[in-house]
């Protein structure tokens, strides 16, 4: 697979990019590339409270290509959603990590 990955295409997504985040995109688009036929992918970053990322790449089924509004199955999200807000409210004096909240 490492082989797949190396020589695999960096252009192949779609989308809007601030060029300064080029090379995530570039990586982005080799890992899916280097799955091709196994479904797509889209990815969006947020930086400093501004979109800088919002790409696509990949099949959304074997007939048709990823589109921007595709949709995807997410298993297991909450926790890294749970554990974000948690850090967040710690860092504005909210939540303590070593204080019982029950």
């Amino acid at each position: 697979m490492i082989k797949e990955i190396l020589l695999a295409d960096t252009h192949n997504y779609h989308g809007i990019l601030d060029e300064r985040f080029i090379d995530l995109a570039h990586q982005f688009s080799r890992l899916q590339d280097a799955r091709t036929g196994q479904g797509g992918a889209a990815l969006a970053v947020y930086f400093r409270g501004q979109k800088v990322v919002d790409i696509y790449t990949g099949l959304k089924s074997q007939t048709e290509a990823w589109q921007p509004d595709t949709l995807a199955v997410c298993y297991s999200t909450g926790k890294g959603v749970l554990a974000t807000l948690a850090h967040i409210l710690v860092s504005e004096g909210f939540l303590e990590y070593d204080k019982p909240i029950a």
